[in-house]
């Protein structure tokens, strides 16, 4: 029997309907996809952004001369987002995203709270896991930082990363370099690792640092190699443990060699040791280890073949040294290992670039073998 007419022109008018709904989700998918980037991942990043111009296709979107801060300050060049309509219309998920000419501007206060420019401060939008689920491929070309502080003046970092989904689909490798030629930090370094595709999302990285130049804050290191290794997962678990090793160090009048350390650091605590030798001819041994219990602390070892060496030291380095403790062959002790404690907070209250250090050997001294070192801001 066939269809009434009735019918039939209720199952047309039903079909033209679909066809043309149809047709403008096809047709309008680029320009929510653009709706899409520019609001979901964008400006909850940076809410002041502003785009200039915009190329909306089927395949992709490119988003030009974007000013990330009301003062433009931050900029980016060129954003591209590469999409399927399809897997983007249904999962909301894209191919690549590509950032070129990324310039920001941090800056540090006295108190070392840091600022990048037109970032949004609550840090919500850095749901990484639900980042790296919409896109195959990430990636930055020609980052810089340009880093402004009152203490530490004005560097720049340069840096490029990428991150590209591996042919099995259940691993995001990372591949990145930092690099700065500025008088404050000189550094190359190599970065690479990998983000697991699970519920967990366990991360490792190994960053290289080759010959690493640093000043800063009255304090040098020259010829600094490093090797740190990080895992961890995006649900608060992880462990940093770097060894590293320098040619020289020096703080103030005070210079050393032979420079060797490790750094250790975890959700729970954080801790580090040096060695280092002394210049010239006093064949002198310090170390100091960061005691993050106790408020926070310096604590170490000094290494001298007498006390009258460790004087003389002093007095060379013009570091204040006091005597209390009696002994009538003081002068003449032979292999003194001294122990020094240090509260970390109140040097950091200090402008240490031209420290006053004083060491004072307490009436105890031979009992305890432990120095009070004082260091602090040098009067102008």
């Amino acid at each position: 029997m066939l269809p009434s007419a009735h019918n039939r022109i209720i199952f047309t008018v039903f079909v033209s309907i679909l066809l043309i709904f149809s047709v403008w989700i096809v047709f309008s998918t680029p320009d929510r996809a653009a709706f899409f980037f520019k609001n979901q991942l964008i400006l909850p990043v940076f809410s002041s952004a502003h785009v200039q111009s915009e190329d909306i296709k089927f395949d992709r979107i490119v988003f030009d001369k974007i000013a990330l801060d009301e003062k433009g300050f931050g900029t980016i060049d060129r954003i591209e987002f590469v999409y399927d309509w399809i897997d983007f219309l249904f999962h909301g998920t894209a191919k690549s995203l590509e950032i070129e000419n990324l310039e920001l501007t941090v800056t540090i206060n006295k108190e070392g709270q840091i600022k990048i420019g037109g970032l949004n401060d609550d840090f919500s939008f850095l749901r990484i896991p639900e980042i790296l689920r919409r896109f195959e491929n990430l990636g930055i070309k020609k980052g810089r930082l340009d880093i402004l502080s009152e203490f530490y003046g004005g560097f720049s970092i340069n840096f490029d990363i990428q991150m590209r989904t591996d042919s099995a689909g259940k691993r995001h490798i990372i591949i990145g370099s930092i690099h700065s030629a500025q008088h404050q930090l000189q550094t190359d370094v190599k970065i690479s690792g990998y983000i697991e595709k699970n519920n967990d999302w366990p991360w490792h990285f190994d960053i290289n640092f080759e010959d690493t130049r640093l000043r800063l804050y009255g304090l040098e290191v020259t010829r600094l190699s490093s090797n740190l290794t990080a895992d961890g997962n995006f649900k608060g678990f992880y462990h940093i443990e770097n060894e590293f090793d320098a040619g020289g160090l020096s703080f103030g009048s005070l210079a050393w060699h032979n420079v060797t350390g490790i750094f250790q650091s975890n959700q729970d605590e954080t801790n580090f040791n040096i060695t280092a030798n002394t210049l010239g001819v006093d064949d002198m041994e310090f170390s100091v280890t960061y005691d993050p219990n106790g408020a926070g602390t310096l604590n170490g070892t000094i290494y001298t073949p007498s006390l009258n060496d460790f004087k003389n030291y002093c007095q060379r380095h013009n570091i204040e040294f006091v005597m209390n403790a009696k002994s009538e062959n003081a002068e003449n002790e032979k292999e003194i290992f001294m122990e020094y404690l240090i509260p970390l907070p109140k040097v950091l209250d200090e402008d240490l670039r031209k420290p006053s250090i004083k060491v004072t050997l307490a009436p105890d001294f031979w009992d305890t073998n432990t120095i009070q070192v004082q260091i602090t801001q040098k009067p102008d």
